[in-house]
């Protein structure tokens, strides 16, 4: 992730609502086993997943998150906490980052 932080590409605003798709997709870790949770799941009953909400609430939105263009739509490559504390906040738009696949051959 060091590689992809230190990219220097402009801001630009990101309709949440283009992303939200990615909520039902199984991101994140439980129980030591990866690919069991969903952002769905956190933001529907936080209190199941009380490490993982306070992840997504302390999560810091002045950081951009990170996406790339695939099959014609917007994949998020970093910040997945950051985008559900800006769907659950109620946030139409929120920073990123838009790589190209140059720039992540260029940070593989």
């Amino acid at each position: 992730m060091a590689d992809l932080h230190q990219l220097q590409l402009p801001i630009v605003e990101v309709p949440v609502a283009d992303l939200s798709w990615m909520f039902a997709l199984p991101l994140w870790q439980r129980e030591g086993r990866r690919f069991q949770v969903t952002p769905a799941a956190v933001a529907a009953d936080p209190a199941a997943y009380p490490h993982r909400y306070r992840r997504v609430v302390s999560a810091d939105l002045s950081w951009p998150i990170h996406c790339v263009e695939h099959a014609g739509r917007l994949v998020v490559l970093d910040g997945f906490h950051r985008l559900l504390q800006a769907h659950i906040r109620g946030h139409d738009l929120i920073n990123g980052m838009i790589l190209t696949a140059a720039d992540l051959k260029g940070i593989s």
